[in-house]
C-alpha cells in the first residue's frame, strides 16, 4: 500500500535540489556583502545551490547531475521571476520586445539546467573526494600499507612517480613551492 505521508510525495532528487536552493540563499546574501559584488539570487542558486545540491546528492545516493539539472532550473526560474518583478513591470511591452523576451526566456531555461548540472557534478566530486580521503586517512595506519613513492630518480633528475595522480602531485608541488616564500 502506498504511503500518504507528505514527506514521500516529493521525489528524493527534488528534495535535494530544493535543499541546495534554500542553502544557497544565505550564501548569496553573504557574497553580496563583499565589495564590488553583484551576485543575483538566480545566479547564486544556479551556481552555489547546484554545488551544494551535488554534494548533498553524493552523500544521499542520488545522482548529482539530476539534482543539478533541477537546481539549475529552479535558479533560472528565480532569475526570471526577479526580472519580471523588478524590471518587467516598468517596461512598455511592444511586439518586438515580447518576442525577444520569449526567446530570452527559452534560452535561459534551456541553459540554466546545463550550468546546474556542471556545478552539481563539481559538488558531487568534491563530496566524494573528501569522503574518500577521510576514509583513507582513517583506515591507512591499520592496513599496514607502505606510503606511496612520490618521486623517482631517473639519472640525476628527480621526477614524480608515475603511480601518483598528476593533479595531486601538482597541488603538492605548488604547496611545496609557495608555502615558505610568502615573506
Amino acid at each position: 500500500m502506498a504511503s500518504k505521508s507528505p514527506h514521500r510525495s516529493i521525489p528524493q532528487v527534488w528534495r535535494v535540489a530544493i535543499l541546495g536552493m534554500i542553502a544557497a540563499l544565505p550564501a548569496t546574501v553573504i557574497i553580496n556583502w563583499l565589495p564590488n559584488s553583484e551576485a543575483s539570487i538566480g545566479g547564486g542558486v544556479m551556481i552555489i545551490g547546484s554545488i551544494l545540491a551535488g554534494g548533498f546528492a553524493a552523500t544521499r545516493s542520488v545522482e548529482p547531475s539530476a539534482a543539478g539539472l533541477r537546481t539549475g532550473f529552479l535558479g533560472g526560474m528565480i532569475a526570471l521571476s526577479v526580472f519580471i518583478i523588478t524590471e518587467g513591470m516598468t517596461l512598455r511591452w511592444s511586439l518586438n520586445l515580447t518576442v525577444f523576451f520569449l526567446i530570452a526566456v527559452v534560452m535561459l531555461l534551456c541553459t540554466s539546467p546545463f550550468f546546474g548540472m556542471i556545478f552539481a557534478r563539481i559538488g558531487g566530486w568534491v563530496a566524494n573526494t573528501v569522503a574518500d580521503s577521510r576514509a583513507k586517512q582513517a583506515s591507512w595506519p591499520t592496513n599496514n600499507e607502505i606510503p606511496p613513492v612520490l618521486y623517482t630518480w631517473r639519472g640525476a633528475i628527480l621526477y614524480p612517480s608515475p603511480n601518483i595522480n598528476p593533479i595531486w602531485w601538482a597541488f603538492h608541488y605548488l604547496i611545496d613551492t609557495f608555502a615558505f616564500d610568502w615573506d
